[in-house]
């Protein structure tokens, strides 16, 4: 394949399908397991590709403060920064982070923000999704966490956040200098430092 001014996001499965993003004339197209997909674009920004569904973020030109994603080339947007990544659920719902001056998340429960920071964003195959963000005010900063739609907070700092197998999470979070541990929206402490934390 090529050649091409440059790829992007190269996917490679098991089972041996791939995709990945290219510029090629100056526009931007994706590769689906050899078949070139979408619609002359200015920039691709994040792809996403499992049992032969894809979802992508672009911008319409390189230029744009403007991003729109789409799922089997079915668009939504615009919305208003760049999508800087993308994931699909098990029932192929998308979550998404938009970034610029302020940050947003769209998850299938609804959209989230505006935020000043993004810290970590976790999905899990079966939907299950957590994301850690921050607001700050001058010189407040508080500490977020957003989990399958509910958000929790504000902390002075959130570490070691995990999801169960199958069900519950746990996070540390920091409260008036003390040290917590929420396990299945259990406030467990407080304590004074925690030097290692294992799940």
């Amino acid at each position: 394949y090529g050649p091409y001014e440059y790829v992007k996001r190269l996917i490679i499965k098991d089972n041996g399908e791939f995709a990945f993003a290219f510029e090629k004339n100056g526009w931007s197209n994706l590769n689906i397991n050899g078949e070139v997909k979408g619609e002359n674009m200015g920039m691709v920004d994040d792809l996403y590709f499992d049992n032969n569904v894809y979802a992508y973020s672009y911008r319409k030109d390189k230029k744009d403060t403007k991003s729109f994603y789409a799922i089997n080339e079915k668009s939504f947007g615009p919305f208003i920064g760049i999508i800087e990544r993308i994931y699909l659920t098990a029932k192929y719902q998308p979550i998404s982070w938009v970034w610029g001056r302020f940050k947003y998340v769209i998850t299938p429960s609804g959209n989230y923000g505006p935020f000043s920071e993004i810290k970590y964003l976790f999905v899990m195959p079966d939907g299950r999704y957590g994301v850690n963000v921050i607001s700050k005010s001058g010189e407040v900063v508080e500490n977020y966490i957003v989990i399958d739609g509910i958000k929790y907070g504000p902390f002075e700092e959130i570490k070691y956040f995990r999801f169960g197998v199958k069900s519950g999470f746990v996070f540390v979070c920091k409260i008036e200098g003390k040290y917590y541990v929420v396990n299945n929206k259990n406030l467990i402490g407080p304590f004074e430092s925690l030097s290692s934390f294992y799940t």
